[in-house]
């Protein structure tokens, strides 16, 4: 699972958005040791951690990674249509949610 830094929110969600699409964006806050129920959507999506310090646990397409929050950077992970995606916040996180469709 690749896990790619931005140098804030922001400048992740204006990279990753083609001109011309509508997308949906969503902020999130899980607290830690809450997950969330194992998601499917038919439109290719992006989990873009904020800046912070801590930890979650990333699940996608049966793979999982625990990933160390940083403190500097926004931090994506790609989830293709169709695959399944969870998050186990193993401290207190907040993420954005950027999907190409609104199945």
């Amino acid at each position: 699972m690749d896990v790619v830094p931005f140098a804030s929110v922001a400048v992740a969600v204006e990279d990753l958005r083609e001109k011309g699409r509508e997308y949906l964006i969503g902020d999130y806050r899980l607290l830690a040791g809450n997950n969330t129920p194992d998601k499917v959507h038919q439109s290719k999506g992006w989990i873009i951690l904020h800046p912070g310090r801590g930890r979650c646990n990333v699940k996608v397409g049966g793979y999982s990674q625990t990933i160390e929050l940083s403190p500097e950077y926004a931090l994506m992970l790609l989830v293709p249509a169709g695959i399944e995606y969870s998050l186990n916040a193993i401290s207190d996180i907040s993420y954005t949610v950027l999907r190409d469709g609104f199945d």
